[in-house]
C-alpha cells in the first residue's frame, strides 16, 4: 500500500481506488487505448483548440501532425476526458501563477495584477472564496412583496408639453 491509495484486487490494474472507495483511472489513456505519448499529445491538442481557440491548422502545426489528424482527435472518444485533463492543468497552472503573482504584490508590485490574482484564486479555491452574501427582499412587515400591475387612475399620466407640440405641428 502507497500512502492513501490501494489497488483493489479484482479490479482493474489500471484503477486505484483511494481510501473511501472511489476510483479512479491511474493511467487514463490506456482506457481509451492510445500511449502516453499519444495521450499527452490529444490533451495539447484539446487545450489549444479549445481554451486558446486555435484553428485547427495552427493546433496541427503545434503538435506536429496534420489538419485531418486533429479533426480525428476531436473525434475520438478521449477527446471529452482530454478537454477536462487540459482544463484541470490550465486552472492549477492558473491558480500557481495567481498565487505568485499575490506574493509579489505583497512584495510591493502591482495593485491591478494582485486584484486579478486575488479574483481568480477566489473563484477557483473554494476556500478562499468570500462567504455568499444574500440580500432578500420583503414587503410590509416581513411579509412577501407585492406587485400590483393595472390601469393607472384617470388623470395620474398626462401627456407632456413636447407631446401635444409634436403633434400640432
Amino acid at each position: 500500500m502507497k500512502g492513501k491509495e490501494l489497488v483493489v484486487a479484482g479490479s482493474s490494474p489500471d484503477v486505484i481506488r483511494n481510501e473511501s472507495g472511489s476510483s479512479s483511472p491511474a493511467q487514463p489513456w490506456k482506457e481509451y487505448r492510445l500511449s502516453k505519448k499519444r495521450w499527452e499529445r490529444h490533451i495539447l491538442a484539446a487545450y489549444m483548440r479549445v481554451i486558446v481557440g486555435a484553428s485547427i491548422d495552427s493546433v496541427a502545426g503545434i503538435v506536429g501532425c496534420s489538419a485531418s489528424s486533429v479533426t480525428r482527435m476531436a473525434a475520438h472518444p478521449s477527446w471529452e476526458a482530454c478537454i477536462a485533463e487540459a482544463e484541470e492543468r490550465w486552472v492549477v497552472d492558473m491558480q500557481a501563477q495567481s498565487r505568485a503573482v499575490l506574493q509579489d504584490s505583497i512584495e510591493g508590485s502591482g495593485r491591478e495584477a494582485a486584484n486579478n490574482a486575488k479574483w481568480f484564486l477566489e473563484r477557483t479555491v473554494t476556500r478562499l472564496a468570500p462567504p455568499a452574501q444574500r440580500t432578500q427582499v420583503t414587503g410590509a412587515s416581513g411579509g412577501p412583496l407585492q406587485i400590483v400591475i393595472g390601469a393607472a387612475p384617470a388623470g395620474l399620466i398626462r401627456p407632456s408639453e413636447d407631446d401635444s407640440q409634436e403633434k400640432g405641428a
